[in-house]
């Protein structure tokens, strides 16, 4: 479904979070399977709510000038977490918003994506 660039989109998949995503106004403050929801651009459910997603990002300041694809700093251990959760308002399951946490912490609301290119 679509082609491998994004579309400029506000969420990660469309322009209104509902089509895609499960936040805080309609997920009734609980998980709901992944893929009940439309999937983005990319073909990849759930990107934006249900939970929060740890990146390899360590957590710093950008740079002022513009940049593809920022990595963060080189040194913390603070990591980026992305996609706003079950539990968050629109604004935050926006593409461009991201808060921090520590390796270490855990919580219903946080998970991890693993990805992979199938044999054929």
């Amino acid at each position: 479904k679509g082609g491998n660039v994004s579309e400029g989109f506000p969420f990660a998949g469309a322009n209104e979070l509902d089509e895609i995503a499960w936040y805080r106004l309609n997920s009734g403050q609980h998980s709901h399977k992944v893929g009940q929801k439309e999937p983005n651009e990319l073909g990849l459910y759930d990107m934006s709510g249900l939970v929060w997603e740890f990146c390899s990002d360590i957590y710093g300041p950008y740079r002022r000038e513009p940049i593809t694809n920022p990595g963060g700093t080189s040194r913390g251990v603070s990591k980026v977490i992305r996609g706003g959760c079950l539990n968050d308002y629109e604004e935050m399951c926006r593409l461009t918003a991201r808060r921090k946490f520590g390796p270490q912490f855990r919580d219903y609301f946080l998970g991890f994506r693993l990805a992979f290119t199938p044999k054929k």
